[in-house]
């Protein structure tokens, strides 16, 4: 696990720590097969697939340069996203 990772299991409780492990990693899973199908979807817009056939040179530069222009929002999207995110509180101590 990365550090932050280690951020958001460290604010469960330990006997939730094998549940929450579970969960990150499926939806790490479920998030990296969406973002390849979103990209693949945007090749796809983006070569105009209306037209049957192989691609142009010219189309698949453009179908090219829409998926990378899709992976850049996407990725300056998540970068806001986690500038937005506050430390998890500290649990009181169980003494």
């Amino acid at each position: 696990m990365g550090a932050d990772d280690d951020d958001g299991a460290g604010s469960l409780r330990a006997e939730l720590y094998p549940h929450g492990s579970a969960a990150f990693t499926t939806i790490q899973q479920l998030a990296g097969a969406a973002g390849g199908a979103v990209l693949i979807s945007a090749y796809t817009i983006g070569s105009d697939a209306a037209n049957a056939g192989a691609l142009s040179t010219a189309q698949a530069v453009s179908a090219g340069q829409a998926a990378f222009a899709t992976a850049g929002a996407i990725a300056l999207a998540a970068v806001v996203g986690t500038l937005l995110v506050g430390r998890a509180r500290s649990l009181p101590s169980a003494s």
